[in-house]
């Protein structure tokens, strides 16, 4: 398993550790609010096998 330094590097691994095939069919968002040193507000846009990651925070996630 790789060894991240900050959370910017876990959030911005997501697309590629991502699974597509286990995804399809899936449309759904996921709020991540984290604390502590380098937290913030992340967004996972999960739609029919794709991912999207943004900072900020949804209207109305799935899964908070």
């Amino acid at each position: 398993m790789p060894r991240y330094s900050s959370i910017d590097e876990v959030i911005a691994s997501y697309p590629q550790r991502f699974n597509p095939a286990k995804a399809e069919g899936v449309y759904d968002t996921v709020q991540m609010t984290l604390s502590g040193e380098g937290g913030g507000h992340y967004m996972l846009h999960v739609h029919d096998g794709q991912v999207d990651v943004a900072e900020g925070t949804a209207d109305d996630p799935t899964l908070t």
